[in-house]
């Protein structure tokens, strides 16, 4: 079925067919026993801002194989918001026509009404707030006419201005690294003081060369004591050849 829509400027002809399915559904169900809470149906909640619009949706959920063939249903707001337009799949709506703040759905389908069965804009006003979304169902019937007793849970719509995003505190500059210390060289071993050069020992007196001439300086006095028996040998063979004479 095309999704019919009503503003309170709406057309008179789509509140004749609302009139229409809900005298049908009415007929339907007279003389017919009604059934234990066959179906829910559900007012959708939403959250806006002061001044925004939010659309809420209009949802039946039959239970186990029952079917909605026809529901009649009436969304009261209060004055917190102001319903700008509705829309359904399964029938028509309208805006404060067949009352104040009211807002009607009149729905048919013999196939059966399930899922999202219509929606609701709505306007909220300056101030922050809830508003409610009351239902009332009108009429809830089976395809066949059987009356039903349907259940219904309200919607509200909560006015919430925005929370001011906080600034992020800026982030502190980090303090400069110190240089690394540096490490001081190793300290030089100390320089060994060299030994003393021996003094050579001065020469013998007399016959030159030095103490430590070892063997040659005891040759030279051989030789010298030699030479001096020579000598005097000399001088005792000229004494002894003097006497002769």
């Amino acid at each position: 079925m095309r999704m019919t829509s009503v503003t309170r400027r709406g057309s008179w002809l789509a509140v004749l067919a609302g009139a229409t399915l809900l005298a049908l559904a009415g007929w339907l169900a007279i003389g017919q026993p009604a059934q234990a809470d066959p179906a829910t149906v559900a007012i959708g909640s939403a959250t806006v801002e002061p001044g925004a619009s939010a659309t809420v949706g209009v949802t039946v959920t039959p239970e186990g194989t029952e079917i909605v063939g026809a529901l009649t249903l009436d969304v009261v707001y209060d004055t917190a918001v102001d319903a700008t337009n509705c829309a359904s799949t399964f029938g028509v709506c309208s805006v404060d026509v067949v009352g104040i703040n009211t807002v009607r759905f009149a729905l048919a389908n013999v196939a059966g009404i399930s899922g999202e069965a219509g929606t609701i804009t709505l306007q909220a006003g300056a101030a922050e707030g809830t508003a409610s979304l009351t239902g009332t169902i009108v009429t809830c019937a089976d395809e066949t006419g059987t009356a039903l007793t349907c259940t219904i849970s309200d919607g509200t719509i909560s006015i919430v201005a925005p929370t001011p995003t906080p600034t992020p505190a800026p982030t502190p500059t980090p303090a400069p690294t110190a240089a690394p210390t540096a490490t001081p060289a190793p300290t030089a071993a100390p320089t060994a003081t060299p030994a003393p050069t021996p003094t050579p020992k001065p020469a013998a007196p007399g016959l030159g060369g030095t103490a430590d001439d070892g063997g040659s300086g005891n040759l030279m006095w051989i030789a010298l004591g030699l030479g001096m028996a020579t000598v005097a040998a000399g001088a005792g063979g000229l004494l002894a050849l003097r006497r002769k004479a």
